[in-house]
C-alpha cells in the first residue's frame, strides 16, 4: 500500500475467510439496510493522479474505502467503533494534504 494515503496493508482484508470476517460481511449488511447511515466521500488530486477516500458509517461501525490509483485494486477497512472510524478518515485527509494530494471533492456522493 502505498504511504500516501497512509493506510496500513496489516488492517486490510485478505482472500481467506475467518470468523472476524464473517461478522464484517454482518456490518456490511447493517450499513446498507441502515436509513440512518451516512456517506463521506472525499476526491483527490496529485501529478494528474485521482484518488477516493470514501466512510460509510452507522450505530454499529463503519467502512472505509480507498483507491488509489497506484495499486490494482480498491482497499477496505472495516470498523466495529464508528467514531474511531471517523478519526482515521480525517487523519487520512489530512496526511493525504500534507504528502502533496489535493481535495477536489469532500461531501456527500455524488449521483446522477
Amino acid at each position: 500500500m502505498s504511504e500516501e494515503f497512509d493506510f496500513n496493508d496489516d488492517e486490510i482484508l485478505d482472500d481467506e475467510t475467518s470468523d472476524e470476517e464473517e461478522n464484517d460481511w454482518t456490518l456490511k449488511e447493517s450499513l446498507e439496510s441502515d436509513p440512518n447511515s451516512s456517506v463521506r466521500t472525499t476526491i483527490l488530486e496529485k501529478n494528474s493522479m485521482i484518488g477516493l477516500l470514501s466512510i460509510r458509517s452507522a450505530a454499529d461501525g463503519a467502512a472505509i474505502c480507498k483507491v488509489d490509483p497506484r495499486e490494482a485494486f480498491p482497499s477496505l477497512k472495516i470498523y466495529d467503533d464508528p467514531d474511531l472510524a471517523r478519526q482515521w478518515f480525517a487523519k487520512a485527509i489530512r496526511t493525504s494534504v500534507q504528502r502533496g494530494w489535493r481535495v477536489l471533492y469532500d461531501g456527500l456522493p455524488l449521483e446522477g
